[in-house]
Order: structure tokens, then C-alpha cells, then sequence
């Protein structure tokens, strides 16, 4: 349902980790993390009625150095008369529940510029695959894409963050989507040793003509980025149309 919510973790485990001197040379060994989640949202979406999107996906990743590259599978329940896309809602056929495999989610990380005190810089390229039945509304039927830059920089336990980057949305007769860009600010705050909480403000650009942009914030709680489980936790509300009213969700998973 979050689609910055992985990518947000990214300087929230910099905060978590201490200021070690690293040699040069030296390659951190490949880390391996899997995980389950479960994601709920409601939302009107400027219809009559609400629409309730439940995801409960599996989360892959693979990191070695400053590359990471990361899946997500996830099966999903859908109620209402819109299908949740790109953050926002557009019209389906039916407003029936229905159930079945979502969209999957692939997606790879640089982190080209880190140090301990400097301006972090890291790129992210995702896509969307379409193996979501769009028939039923629980997808588009098209593939998307996804460009995003990340910029953070720890500040005793804060490490403020920004995002920018363009999503490439499918189009189709039934889906007439819009691309365009989408913008991220928030900050982690360390409470404990690999214990964050962030706040974050999401914007995106309308996907439907004459629609809303996208606009909502979060709250988000993190434990155990410094040991081998993880647990996530996370509340959304949505100020346009264009957003759920509300969200949230959690994930837990395991290093390896």
C-alpha cells in the first residue's frame, strides 16, 4: 500500500548504526532479509461509498555494499467501486469484495554517496509488474515504473530525509492514468539503540484528469534494525480524495 514505506527504512538504519571507520577495501558481507506484512486502508476516493484495500505481501531483499534489491508479492483483498493505484483510487466494474494475487512489486537501491557526516545520496529505480487480475480491479493490467532519489543526513538522532522522483503509470481504455512526479519530507527520530520513529509527508502529482493530487502523512515505528528480526509499524491519513482516509499496517522479518 506504501510505496515509500521500505525506501523510508533506508537512512532510518544509517541513524541506527553507529560511526564506525571502515576501511576502504573492505566489503561488508551480503545480507539477506525476508519478511511478511499486512496493510489495511479506507478510502472514498470521491466516491459514495468507501473502499477497503487489505495487501498481506511477501518481502524479499537481497543487500551486499551500497547496492540492495528487494520484492514484494503480495495478496490482496479489495471492497468498493475503485481500484487502488499509484497511491490513489480510479473506478472498477464492480464494488464486490474480491481476492487474489496483487501486483508485483520489484525494485533496486544505490547508495552512491554515504558517510557519517555528509549529504547521503541514494537512487531507487522499481517496477510494478502487472500479475494482478485488472478484470476484478485488483490491478491495472499494465506495468509501471518508478525513479526516486533520497537525500538524508544524520544529525545527532535526527536524520532528516527528502525524496523526489517520477512515477511512469500505465495507461489503458479502462485505466487512463497520468504520470508524473511525487515528493517526500520527514525525519527519523532515534529512540533507543535500532528503535526509530519517522514522520513523513507524501505528495504526488493527480493520476486522473481533473483529479486531486496525492496527499498524506505518516507516522512509523521501527525496531531491531540493528539485529537479526525487525518489526515495522505505521499509521497513514490522506487529506485529498486522491489518498485514503486512513491506513496502516505492520511487517515483520528476518536477517540473515
Amino acid at each position: 500500500m506504501k510505496n515509500l514505506l521500505t525506501l523510508l527504512l533506508l537512512p532510518a538504519a544509517a541513524l541506527a548504526a553507529d560511526k564506525l571507520t571502515v576501511p576502504v577495501d573492505s566489503t561488508p558481507p551480503a545480507k539477506m532479509t525476508a519478511g511478511v506484512g499486512v496493510d489495511f486502508s479506507r478510502g472514498d476516493y470521491g466516491f459514495a461509498s468507501d473502499t477497503d484495500f487489505l495487501s498481506v505481501p511477501l518481502n524479499l531483499s537481497w543487500e551486499r555494499g551500497a547496492w540492495s534489491w528487494n520484492a514484494a508479492i503480495p495478496y490482496v483483498t479489495l471492497r468498493g467501486p475503485a481500484t487502488v493505484v499509484g497511491g490513489g483510487g480510479t473506478p472498477r466494474a464492480s464494488s464486490a469484495s474480491t481476492s487474489g494475487l496483487g501486483d508485483v512489486l520489484l525494485g533496486a537501491t544505490d547508495r552512491f554517496r554515504t558517510g557519517a557526516d555528509l549529504l547521503n545520496v541514494a537512487f531507487t529505480g522499481r517496477v510494478k509488474l502487472p500479475t494482478a487480475d485488472d478484470s476484478r480491479g485488483l490491478g491495472t493490467g499494465r506495468a509501471d515504473g518508478y525513479g526516486q532519489f533520497d537525500f538524508y543526513e544524520t544529525v545527532g538522532d535526527y536524520t532528516p530525509f527528502a525524496s523526489i522522483g517520477y512515477r511512469a503509470l500505465g495507461r489503458s481504455a479502462a485505466y487512463p492514468l497520468k504520470s508524473g512526479a511525487y515528493l517526500g519530507l520527514g525525519s527519523h527520530l532515534r529512540l533507543a539503540a535500532g528503535t526509530v520513529l519517522t514522520f513523513g509527508y507524501d505528495w504526488g502529482q493527480r493520476i486522473l484528469d481533473g483529479g486531486p493530487s496525492t496527499s498524506d502523512a505518516t507516522i512509523t515505528l521501527t525496531t531491531g534494525l540493528d539485529a537479526p528480526w525487525q518489526f515495522v509499524v505505521y499509521g497513514l491519513k490522506g487529506f485529498t480524495d486522491a489518498s485514503p482516509n486512513f491506513g496502516g499496517g505492520l511487517s515483520l522479518a528476518r536477517r540473515f
